[in-house]
């Protein structure tokens, strides 16, 4: 069964610019909300048809020794977070805002969905207050 549209993760989120994810580790802030840490910059949102949000996961090899494991996990947060972004995308572009994330998955052990989904939920909702505190 295929999901909806409006529910998809499609390529034009994908952060595929390697100086775009050099400067959030140059520039970048971080939230640290175990087994999450999320590195974010933002920019102002450009008017052609480009999303508000680009990210990219990371599951590092010292933490998870197997790229299937590492894959199996990247796979789980990108499913967790495909139904969980709609709220963000929403205050991005209502503040006209675009974000570059990076989520590092930090737990050596792996986490079952709906955990993980909760866990993306609350780091979403510190994302969106951080922010807001930024702006105004």
């Amino acid at each position: 069964m295929e999901a909806p549209k409006a529910y998809s993760l499609g390529k034009e989120y994908k952060l595929c610019s390697i100086k775009e994810i050099e400067a959030l580790f140059e520039t970048g802030e971080f939230i640290k909300k175990y087994p999450l840490k999320l590195v974010y910059k933002k920019q102002a949102l450009e008017k052609t048809n480009a999303k508000p949000l680009q990210m990219v996961f990371s599951v590092p090899k010292r933490i998870q020794k197997h790229a299937t494991d590492r894959n199996k996990i990247k796979r789980i947060l990108r499913e967790a977070i495909r139904f969980q972004r709609h709220s963000l995308e929403k205050f991005l572009l209502e503040k006209e805002t675009k974000l570059n994330l990076m989520i590092i998955y930090i737990d050596r052990q792996e986490i079952p969905f709906a955990v993980l989904e909760r866990k993306i939920t609350k780091l979403f909702d510190e994302l969106i207050k951080q922010l807001s505190n930024e702006i105004q």
